[in-house]
């Protein structure tokens, strides 16, 4: 069977986007974000994380890093972040 183009960067969107939002529900327990603005910390948590798994990558032979990944990573955190602050805003 074979692979579906672009559909891993979709799932790396997706989880990334996943990680961010419970990050930043982390965030409000733990009070994370009285010295960064409160969607600044669950960010750079996230792409702390990805930064992290894409160099992990390096070291073993059957993966291999990529930015895109780590773009999508990121995008994908922005866009969930994004969108739950319009959520609490409303």
């Amino acid at each position: 069977m074979g692979q579906v183009s672009g559909l891993d960067k979709v799932a790396h969107f997706l989880a990334f986007g996943v990680l961010a939002l419970l990050v930043f529900g982390a965030s409000f327990n733990l009070r994370l974000g009285r010295y960064l603005p409160g969607f600044l910390m669950p960010l750079l948590i996230v792409t702390i994380i990805g930064v992290t798994d894409e160099l992990y990558q390096l070291s073993n032979p059957s993966r291999a890093f990529e930015l895109l990944d780590l773009a999508a990573d990121i995008s994908g955190a922005i866009v969930f972040l994004c969108f739950c602050k319009l959520f609490l805003k409303s």
